[in-house]
């Protein structure tokens, strides 16, 4: 998931948009899709309206309207 983080910061900063899928970091950014180490099949990449499904700043990201800083969402 990092390398696919860092990707798709590097597509981000040449064209100024995020990727719609993995496969358009492939192979300019990403030598090919990675797996997925617990189900073996290609990593899923998927939009949210605030951004990434996860991403670097997951884990900083206030999780509670308290503004509570959470690990990962564990509040």
């Amino acid at each position: 998931m990092l390398m696919v983080e860092f990707a798709a910061r590097l597509f981000d900063e040449k064209l100024q948009r995020l990727p719609t899928s993995i496969e358009e970091l492939v192979p300019e950014f990403l030598p090919a899709v990675p797996l997925d180490p617990f189900s073996g099949n290609s990593l899923i990449y998927r939009q949210t309206d605030s951004g990434y499904d996860f991403d670097l700043d997951t884990l900083i990201r206030p999780t509670k309207s308290s503004g509570v800083v959470g690990f990962g969402g564990m509040n």
